[in-house]
């Protein structure tokens, strides 16, 4: 099958990108707490978190639709559902997430976009079974979401199929689905990708950017990554957001954390918006 490159999604498209937050960076607050949150920092769109207590992983038909007018109230646009469906998993963290139940909730949020992960294994370390397994389910699960007019986005995320560039481009050359694309995040791990090669690499296959720092990346220790503001850390958000702009990239870039909880939560959530919101004004 002939590759089919992508940029976002017919839903939602725009002349440029636009900022989104994902509801996960408040995931202490219920979910209408979090989107009145949303609103009030001056988010114009979220990507709707896929646990507990925003919108869970078993489908409730009643719960979704009360998030799409609560959203709908607020003028925020659902751009995304961040689902914690993974295909070819090998352990037991697949337990209560289900293909259709997935885009069950997807539909009834009118999400256009359903963030997916490949496995649970690094690249590095996974055999070609794996590999079948995980491509087996995905083609699946693009071939379900087509008829719901829904696009997978496989997030480059660590200790997945898709913790580097030419996996995160194997995994969907493997798929073969025109529907089945990446959610662009920098590697929180020392020795994977340099952010803007990582970017440069798939950016004819991303259709979702999560937005997030580091003020240290995870070491070979077990230590865990520490999460900075988007100016304060060690991925060069400028240079990324001028890749996104140059190749007509026109989906949306979503704030995924805040290195701050607490008090300092939302001021560090409304930073980060205004400096995207600038960076993409020049």
């Amino acid at each position: 099958m002939a590759q089919v490159k992508v940029q976002g999604t017919d839903k939602g498209q725009a002349e440029h990108p636009r900022v989104a937050l994902c509801t996960s960076a408040l995931r202490e607050k219920l979910l209408e707490d979090a989107l009145v949150a949303a609103a009030k920092l001056g988010f114009p769109g979220v990507e709707v978190w896929g646990r507990e207590p925003h919108v869970g992983e078993v489908y409730d038909y009643n719960r979704s639709r009360q998030c799409k007018r609560l959203c709908e109230e607020r003028s925020l646009e659902i751009v995304a559902f961040g689902s914690y469906l993974r295909f070819g998993a090998t352990r037991k963290v697949q337990d209560g997430v289900d293909l259709l139940e997935t885009l069950q909730t997807a539909h009834a949020l009118r999400a256009p976009i359903v963030r997916v992960w490949a496995s649970d294994i690094p690249s590095a370390a996974a055999d070609s079974k794996l590999w079948h397994a995980a491509i087996v389910e995905a083609r699946d699960a693009a071939a379900r979401s087509r008829k719901l007019g829904i696009t997978i986005a496989v997030e480059m995320h660590d200790d997945t199929l898709a913790d580097t560039a030419d996996s995160a481009r194997r995994f969907v050359d493997e798929c073969e689905c025109d529907n089945l694309r990446l959610n662009y995040q920098p590697a929180g791990r020392n020795g994977l990708d340099d952010p803007l090669e990582r970017l440069s690499k798939v950016m004819d296959y991303v259709v979702h950017v999560h937005a997030q720092n580091y003020a240290a990346l995870a070491g070979p220790n077990g230590e865990g990554p520490r999460r900075a503001t988007l100016t304060g850390g060690l991925v060069n958000f400028e240079a990324l957001v001028d890749l996104l702009v140059a190749k007509n990239y026109r989906g949306w870039i979503a704030v995924a954390a805040a290195p701050i909880e607490g008090d300092g939560k939302m001021n560090s959530l409304a930073a980060d918006l205004a400096y995207l919101k600038a960076l993409l004004r020049h």
